[in-house]
């Protein structure tokens, strides 16, 4: 009996060539998109860095411009800081008066004068002061009377009513100012020689009147270039009552 050898199954076959073709089909496309991504990426990384280094550059030439022409405009800090500035050492005010002598009058005031080249007379009488001189004598001196009326260097006085206050005449004419009596407003007027005619007559004087309680407070003097050492005296001035 011949054997027969085993037929195949015609659809076997065909479902076997089917499935095989399609897979290999699909699997070829996978491969070669999973190769091309790396390549890829490293091309933008590559991009993006080259672009950042040409930023960077770009930021550091305008950055050394701006600190060149910063250096350029601005001072040095040398001269920005420069020395400390010396610190002034306080002022210490002198008393020229301290050392000075003390008259009081009988009227209720009293003021100060420079004894080194002012003398006291008649110190029964108010203020009289004449200058020093070279004799050698003993402050005060007393004198029966000293006649006043601008006869001495100093001179005061206290009226027991308010004064008039002074009018230009054809001998002097007169300069009217405010000036301080201690810590009093007060008047001074100054008296200037027209020389009008020859005679006994001060080229120069001053007086300043004290108004105060229905009196005047009288201080002469003549002594023009002296005139510091007068607003001195009228500067000690206090009332003693």
């Amino acid at each position: 009996m011949q054997n027969t050898p085993p037929v195949e199954n015609p659809s076997t076959q065909t479902s076997q060539s089917t499935d095989t073709t399609p897979t290999t089909q699909t699997s070829q496309p996978q491969i070669t998109s999973k190769t091309k991504k790396p390549w890829l990426l490293i091309s933008l990384v590559v991009l993006l860095l080259g672009a950042t280094g040409i930023l960077g550059y770009k930021y550091y030439e305008v950055k050394q411009q701006l600190d060149n022409q910063q250096q350029t405009t601005l001072p040095s800090p040398q001269l920005v800081i420069g020395s400390p500035s010396p610190v002034s050492s306080p002022i210490t005010e002198v008393n020229q008066t301290a050392n000075w002598k003390l008259y009081t009058s009988p009227n209720g005031w009293q003021v100060k004068y420079p004894a080194s080249h002012l003398r006291l007379i008649c110190p029964g009488e108010e203020l009289t002061l004449t200058n020093k001189g070279i004799e050698d004598k003993t402050d005060p001196i007393e004198m029966s009377t000293c006649a006043r009326g601008g006869r001495y260097q100093v001179e005061g006085k206290t009226y027991n009513e308010v004064q008039d206050e002074p009018e230009e005449t054809k001998y002097y004419k007169v300069e009217k100012k405010p000036v301080e009596i201690g810590k009093f407003q007060a008047t001074q007027y100054i008296f200037t020689f027209t020389n009008i005619e020859e005679g006994p007559f001060p080229e120069w004087y001053t007086l300043a009147h004290l108004n105060k309680d229905g009196k005047t407070i009288e201080f002469y003097f003549d002594e023009k270039d002296l005139l510091d050492n007068y607003y001195q005296i009228l500067s000690t001035f206090q009332f003693t009552n």
